[in-house]
């Protein structure tokens, strides 16, 4: 309305048959006249945000994905479908079309009917179609019978890096299956399992998996209800040196507080995961305590999801005391605890602090026997310092030298090796001098 301004972060246009055209007007006209608000940062039927000069992601029926596949057009790269189910031609169809395409990336299947005949097709497919690297496959009742045969797939060598078969009932037998793939490292990076009645049978299935797997950076398993026995298998994975992941989501498990001290118990020994969501776990201020020993003795955690644990002004206030010694944290999820305005506040503080840490990568050359050659790159490639020390030289002085030629604090400085490595990580086997004269 007319002097007020708009505050939009999100917009949801769900069941719209829009054409290209329509796309388009709609993306040309609002925001012209909205002129202190910048556009939506999100869509719903987009991953991520659109920006000018991309192509509007369209959802389309299966007809006319089958006529899109069929025409061959290099520039369709991202394609959704949604609606009623496929007809059994329409769907064989389509599978012989997505398997000669070469320029489709991202495939979304919203089809409650497309179920385990369907799945069969595009694992089909996906035998010989090698540029496909995203497929998602939410609530389209594929169950255990489906997720064989995209296994079967995956395990012969697929080009997904990512797969979403949340809502499908999979059940401890379908994700059975799914393990068996990731035992194989199959070269998924992300996996959403969530809402599939894994349980304690199917997630030991998926930790068994993660010891052989080397690929695998975020797992989704939201509203499994996989209890305390769960998430003592999940820690278990987690305290594992070799364990590859990155990013992971147990939303909507009953953990309790005694699943959630399981795995922050794990997080002390853990030097890979950034991300770990926890929300709607009812861990409640008993979990706190070990949250803020976690929080104190791991430096590569990020972000970490709180959210919905009838957390209070006691648990909030050991995450504070924590927050005194941690340098990695920045971001922290409390909404829906029973926590003051003021404390919240103070959490934000203390963890915008750690976004001002400075990470630079550390390449390093042998200029002859006694001398390294050291030259310190920023996230942008750019080399913002370069120096020769010797090499018997101990670390803590290269390092100081280092801070003063890049004009920051010792303190807010972390030194990464191209692996991605903290030099300075107490869990390396080797000293930094070691792993420095190693690169």
């Amino acid at each position: 309305p007319p002097g007020r301004r708009p505050v939009h972060a999100a917009m949801a246009l769900v069941g719209n048959a829009f054409l290209p055209d329509g796309w388009a007007a709609f993306h040309a006209a609002p925001f012209g006249h909205w002129p202190h608000a910048p556009p939506p940062t999100d869509f719903l039927w987009s991953k991520a945000c659109h920006t000018a000069g991309e192509a509007l992601p369209v959802s389309y029926s299966g007809e006319d994905a089958l006529e899109m596949l069929k025409a061959a057009d290099p520039s369709v790269v991202d394609l959704k479908l949604d609606g009623a189910s496929l007809g059994e031609e329409v769907l064989q169809c389509f599978s012989m079309s997505l398997g000669e395409n070469q320029s489709l990336r991202t495939l979304r299947i919203e089809m409650i009917g497309l179920g385990p005949q369907g799945a069969a097709l595009i694992a089909k497919a996906l035998e010989s179609n090698r540029s496909l690297t995203s497929l998602s496959l939410p609530y389209t009742g594929i169950g255990a019978q489906g997720a064989s045969a995209l296994a079967g797939v995956l395990s012969q060598g697929s080009s997904l890096t990512s797969l979403d078969l949340s809502g499908n009932t999979l059940g401890p037998a379908g994700v059975g299956h799914i393990a068996d793939a990731l035992a194989n490292n199959c070269e998924l990076v992300e996996l959403s399992l969530a809402l599939n009645c894994v349980g304690r049978v199917g997630v030991g299935k998926i930790v068994d998996a993660l010891r052989s797997n080397r690929n695998l950076r975020l797992l989704d398993l939201s509203n499994n209800n996989l209890r305390l026995e769960g998430a003592v298998l999940l820690a278990e994975a987690l305290g594992d040196p070799a364990c590859p992941l990155t990013s992971l989501v147990l939303a909507d498990n009953k953990l309790g507080a005694a699943g959630i001290q399981r795995l922050a118990s794990a997080l002390v020994r853990n030097a890979t995961l950034t991300s770990l969501g926890l929300a709607s776990n009812g861990g409640g201020d008993a979990c706190m305590e070990s949250i803020a020993e976690a929080v104190v003795a791991n430096d590569w955690l990020t972000s970490l999801d709180l959210s919905m644990n009838s957390v209070s002004l006691h648990g909030v206030d050991q995450l504070l005391v924590a927050l005194d010694h941690n340098t990695t944290l920045t971001e922290i999820n409390l909404r829906n605890n029973v926590v003051p305005i003021a404390r919240l506040l103070a959490v934000e503080e203390k963890i915008s602090m750690n976004r001002l840490v400075r990470v630079f990568t550390v390449w390093c050359e042998h200029l002859d026997q006694d001398t390294l050659s050291i030259s310190c790159v920023n996230l942008n490639g750019e080399t913002k310092a370069a120096l020769e020390v010797c090499t018997s030289e101990a670390f803590a002085t290269t390092r100081a030298r280092i801070a003063a030629l890049l004009e920051v604090d010792d303190a807010t400085l972390r030194l990464a090796l191209p692996s991605g490595v903290l030099v300075e990580d107490p869990t390396n086997k080797a000293t930094a001098a070691e792993l420095l004269l190693e690169l």
